[in-house]
């Protein structure tokens, strides 16, 4: 009983802290920090789960690997644990390139001992002078006991196995894997490595939708079928981005997903190459990637064997991230064109706005957008490819000039040197002034032949402490902010007023970025020093600070504590 009641201690202080569990604990070993999800969906077979990188493979050296299975639908026939010096093959374990120590879950009546439903598992494997040595146990609510695998394939070469993992195969894995953690006895991250073409992997962190396109669409379609939007200048990397948000939608689909071919025009753009979709195999409103109201980034990654894709969809301030789990068609490594592709056959109807929608590779290229119904409509916003009516300035730091563009097409130059002023336009990446030489263009700069570099601005704030009227700097108001004058302070004489690294901030400079400034006092025994914050707020945070140190480190001790009544308790009866 106390040991149930001790495993239950290791379950909840694994899922509040990743410091707080360690199968290892009485030789001190640390968890890593970074924390993985994997997604497998279907077609998934054949996976080796290991760590991506390796600290050596000597007799002695340990390292360790703990999941949460956070749901499974099926799992493969076969299960165990493999050490490789080679992950990157079909079956690691084989031609004398590793071990694998496995069981026959066809044998337990389909029990994958491996991937159970609500279980953390904790798995230590040790390099030895031949191969690798095991221990796992596993964990949830009041159940706890250690995993034997009875088969073992043994390699009659010496092999230094430098990779060790959870090996699934002979048949489809559909599950999610949370909480993945690799690491060595000292805590470092190893990363998480499985084949990409039939696992998604994440590192827990949010996507951010992308600042630097400065183009970005509305598409409407109404009454359509077979639809497919797609990138429409061809993709040269390995990653491709797709934002957009929902504005409305009343699509009855069959299915909906993306589809990668070199054929994105066709009606059904899958039909020479490959699709990953959600479908339920009746008509849906679409939800997956049409939910009214919910933005989306969707991160697509190919490889040589496949592609994922990754959904983040927010709605209402919450953000959940999935995978599209179904495949179809053959996968052509050499394709170039990524479809969002909505609807299958002739009795659906595609019917939506999506606003903010953008198409872009892994270094920022805007890749634009097509589709291979001409009745779909687009309105591109932003900066333009030919857009003569841009309003902003432009300011380049290191020679103090800038450069004012309006509306009508005029503009005016100002610099130490020089002066200009006249009209400008612009077309194919180029700016022409009519009395300047013509510079690089890009909505957010300009680039002059010689070099110079002009940033667009634009509103920025700068704020004071102690606190006055916050000023708002625009091409309105101008970008020079105004000295508010001279502060008060008892037994003390104001100095001027400083950035937070103490530099006096100069107001005869332009303004590029928000700001924040205090206020600099002189005592009277002569001592500089900036505002702050007050004591009372400094030593409130500084208790909370404390507060959370002395949390974790009960949770750590209860975990080392639980984790050495497993790891000594021995086998379950």
């Amino acid at each position: 009983m106390k040991r149930r009641l001790l495993c239950l201690l290791i379950v909840l202080c694994y899922m509040v802290s990743f410091f707080c569990m360690t199968v290892n604990a009485e030789t001190g070993v640390k968890v890593s920090e970074q924390g993985y999800t994997v997604y497998y969906t279907a077609g998934s077979s054949d996976n080796f789960l290991c760590n991506k990188k390796t600290i050596g493979s000597e007799p002695g050296t340990e390292y360790y690997l703990t999941y949460t299975v956070s749901s499974c639908e099926s799992a493969g026939a076969q299960y165990g644990v493999a050490g490789t010096d080679d992950p990157q093959r079909n079956y690691p374990y084989s031609d004398n390139h590793g071990m694998l120590f496995y069981d026959l879950a066809e044998e337990k009546s389909g029990k994958n001992d491996i991937l159970l439903q609500g279980y953390t598992y904790f798995i230590k494997f040790t390099a030895l002078e031949s191969g690798f040595r095991y221990t796992a146990a596993r964990a949830k609510g009041e159940e706890s006991e250690y995993i034997v695998f009875q088969s073992r394939t043994v390699n009659e070469k010496p092999v230094k196995c430098g990779y060790y993992g959870i090996w699934l195969a002979v048949g489809n894995t559909v599950a999610t894997l949370s909480n993945v953690h690799f690491y060595d006895r000292n805590g470092n991250d190893l990363g998480v490595w499985s084949p990409k073409s039939r696992a998604t992997i994440t590192d827990g962190s949010l996507l951010k939708k992308d600042t630097d396109i400065p183009r970005w669409y509305t598409i409407k379609a109404s009454g359509m079928s077979n639809l497919a939007l797609s990138n429409k200048i061809p993709l040269t990397t390995n990653k491709m981005f797709i934002e957009y948000s929902v504005k409305s939608s009343k699509s009855v689909i069959n299915q909906s997903g993306i589809a990668f071919s070199n054929d994105p025009l066709a009606n059904y753009p899958h039909g020479s190459g490959m699709l990953r979709y959600e479908g339920k195999g009746e008509k849906t409103t679409g939800d997956v990637l049409l939910k009214p109201g919910a933005s989306y980034i969707i991160m697509l990654e190919k490889s040589e064997e496949g592609f994922s894709a990754l959904v983040q969809m927010t709605l209402n301030g919450k953000t959940t991230i999935s995978v599209l789990p179904s495949l179809y068609g053959t996968f052509d490594p050499d394709s170039q064109f990524f479809s969002l592709w909505i609807g299958e056959g002739h009795e659906t109807k595609v019917d939506f706005t999506i606003e903010n929608v953008k198409f872009y590779d892994e270094n920022h290229k805007d890749l634009e957008i097509q589709s291979n119904n001409s009745s779909v409509s687009f309105r591109r916003l932003g900066a333009l490819v030919d857009y003569d009516g841009c309003e902003a300035m432009y300011y380049c730091k290191e020679n103090d000039a800038f450069y004012l563009l309006y509306k009508d097409s005029t503009y005016k130059y100002s610099s130490e040197k020089s002066q200009s002023e006249g009209t400008y336009s612009v077309a194919n990446g180029k700016i022409r002034f009519s009395a300047r030489d013509e510079a690089s263009y890009l909505f957010k700069k300009i680039k002059e032949e010689n070099g110079d570099t002009y940033e667009r601005l634009y509103t920025y704030t700068v704020s004071f402490v102690p606190e006055v009227k916050t000023q708002t700097l625009s091409l309105k108001n101008g970008y020079y902010a105004k000295n508010p004058g001279e502060p008060s302070k008892k037994n003390c004489s104001f100095v001027s007023w400083c950035t937070s690294d103490g530099m006096t901030f100069n107001f005869d400079n332009i303004v590029t970025e928000s700001t924040e400034l205090y206020a600099k006092w002189r005592d009277k025994d002569g001592n500089e020093f900036l505002e702050t914050l007050s004591t009372k707020n400094e030593e409130t945070k500084d208790y909370t600070q404390s507060i959370m140190i002395g949390l974790c480190t009960a949770l750590i001790c209860g975990a080392i504590v639980g984790s050495v009544f497993i790891l000594k308790g021995g086998r379950k009866k």
